[in-house]
C-alpha cells in the first residue's frame, strides 16, 4: 500500500512538473502561422499577428500583441496592440473556464458594410447566439465567466449613411463583467463621441433563450444629459426592442450660448419621458412628453429608414415668463409638425403658434439644414393682426388709426 501512495505521490508531482515545464518547452509563435491560416480560411480576412504568450502558473495567462485583420488591402477592418488573459485555475479542473481578468489595448474597429460582406462572416460551423450552429443542430455554449474585462482606448470608425462622412468615436474605456456567456452583464465606462464625452452604465440580466430577448438598463450621460432606457432588446434576425426611456437636463441655461443666456430664466430644467419600441431601422415614441420645469408639450416621434417625424403639441399654454426673462410675449401655444430626411426638413402645413392672443400659421422647407442660411423657403399666415397685440408688442411707438381694424398678412421669406 506504501509503494502504491509513493507511485500516486510521484505520478501527481510528474503531472505538475510537465504542466509547469510545458509553456518553457512549448513556443506558441511556432503554431500562429497554422492557427493564423485557420481564421484567414474561416473568414476571408488577412490576419496579422505579432507575437503570442502562454504560461500555467501562478495561473493560465495567454498574451498576444499587434494583431490585426484586414481585407484585399482596403486597411484594418480591426486590431488590437495587446491581449491578456487570465483564467482561474482551480475551476477548469471541473470544466469550467473563469476569466479573473481581460485586458484588451488599444482595440480598433472599421465598421464597413461594403467590406464586411457576407464572405467575411464565418463560413463553417458558426454558432448563433441561441446556441445552434449552422446546420441547425443544438450547441451549448462552454461554461464561462468573466470577471473583470477591461478596453482601454478603444476606436470605432464608420460612416454616415447620409452623408459619408467618417465618423469616430474614441477614447473608449470600459469595465465588463459577465457571470456566463448568456449574462448577466454589467458595463461602466466613458467614450468621446462627436467631440463630447459620454459615459455609461448598463446592466442586463441573462439572455431569454426562448424569446431571445435580453432585459436590460441603460444610464447615459452625455451634453450635460442624463438619459435612461429600460427595458428589452430581441436579439433576433431582426433587432427589435421596447422600453420606457427617460432624459433630465438639470440647467437648461448652461447649455445656451454666453451671449443668450440673459434671455434664460435660472433653474430651468428639462425632461422627456415615453415609451420607445425599435423595430429594425425602425424607431418610434408615441407619447412622448417634453417638461419645461412644471410645462408639459407632447412631443411623439418616429424614425424609418433615414427619414423622421415629430409633432409638438402644448397640453395647456405656455407660461413665458417661466422660461425666458423677455417680456414680450405672455403665453404661448404651440402645433408644430416638422418632418425631414438625411439634410431636408419641412415644416408641414397645418402648423401653429399661438402667441398671446395672435394666431399664427406656419409653413417652410430647408433644403440643407447644415446650411440653413441657403435654399429655405417661409410662410408666415396670420389671419387676423390684433390691433391691441401689434400696438402692446411691437409697434409701440408708431402711430396707428384710431379706428381698430383686424387686418390679415402673408408672409413669405426665400433665400
Amino acid at each position: 500500500m506504501r509503494r502504491i501512495g509513493l507511485f500516486f505521490a510521484a505520478l501527481f508531482f510528474l503531472i505538475v512538473a510537465i504542466i509547469v515545464a510545458a509553456p518553457f518547452f512549448i513556443d506558441l509563435n511556432h503554431y500562429k502561422g497554422i492557427a493564423i491560416q485557420e481564421v484567414e480560411n474561416a473568414t476571408g480576412l488577412k490576419v496579422q499577428v505579432g507575437s503570442v504568450g502562454f504560461s500555467i502558473f501562478p495561473a493560465p495567462r495567454f498574451t498576444a500583441s499587434d494583431v490585426s485583420a484586414s481585407k484585399d488591402g482596403q486597411g484594418n477592418i480591426l486590431s488590437f496592440k495587446e491581449l491578456d488573459i487570465h483564467v482561474e485555475l482551480a475551476p477548469l479542473m471541473s470544466g469550467e473556464v473563469k476569466i479573473s481578468s481581460l485586458s484588451l489595448i488599444d482595440p480598433y474597429l472599421n465598421y464597413n458594410p461594403k467590406i464586411l460582406s457576407k464572405d467575411t462572416e464565418i463560413k463553417e460551423n458558426s454558432v448563433s447566439v441561441d446556441g445552434n450552429n449552422s446546420a441547425g443542430k443544438k450547441s451549448t455554449l462552454p461554461a464561462i465567466s468573466l470577471e473583470n474585462i477591461k478596453i482601454v482606448n478603444g476606436t470605432i470608425a464608420y460612416k454616415n449613411n447620409d452623408t459619408d462622412e467618417p465618423v469616430l468615436i474614441n477614447a473608449i474605456n470600459a469595465q465588463l463583467k459577465a457571470g456566463t456567456l448568456m449574462g448577466p452583464y454589467s458595463i461602466q465606462g466613458e467614450l468621446t463621441y462627436n467631440n463630447q464625452p459620454v459615459s455609461y452604465d448598463v446592466k442586463a440580466e441573462a439572455f431569454q433563450e426562448q424569446t431571445k430577448a435580453l432585459p436590460i438598463d441603460v444610464n447615459v450621460m452625455v451634453y450635460g444629459v442624463g438619459a435612461r432606457f429600460y427595458g428589452a432588446v430581441t436579439l433576433d434576425d431582426v433587432f427589435s426592442a421596447q422600453g420606457k426611456i427617460s432624459a433630465k437636463l438639470p440647467d437648461i441655461k448652461s447649455l445656451v450660448p454666453p451671449a443668450n443666456r440673459g434671455f434664460v430664466q435660472d433653474q430651468l430644467s428639462a425632461g422627456m419621458t415615453g415609451l420607445v419600441t425599435v423595430d429594425g431601422a425602425s424607431v418610434s415614441c408615441q407619447d412622448c412628453l417634453i417638461t419645461l420645469n412644471d410645462q408639459n408639450i407632447k412631443m411623439p416621434l418616429s424614425f424609418n429608414d433615414g427619414a423622421w417625424a415629430l409633432k409638438m403639441k402644448t397640453e395647456a399654454p405656455l407660461k413665458l415668463s417661466k422660461i425666458t426673462t423677455d417680456k414680450m410675449f405672455g403665453a404661448a401655444n404651440i402645433d408644430l409638425r416638422l418632418n425631414g430626411k438625411g439634410n431636408v426638413v419641412t415644416l408641414e402645413q397645418g402648423s401653429a403658434l399661438s402667441l398671446d392672443q395672435q394666431d399664427i400659421k406656419l409653413s417652410g422647407k430647408i433644403d440643407d439644414i447644415s446650411n440653413a442660411q441657403n435654399g429655405f423657403d417661409a410662410f408666415v399666415d396670420i389671419p387676423k393682426i390684433s390691433y391691441d397685440f401689434f400696438v402692446k408688442n411691437i409697434a409701440k411707438t408708431i402711430a396707428l388709426p384710431q379706428n381698430r381694424r383686424d387686418l390679415g398678412a402673408k408672409i413669405q421669406v426665400k433665400g
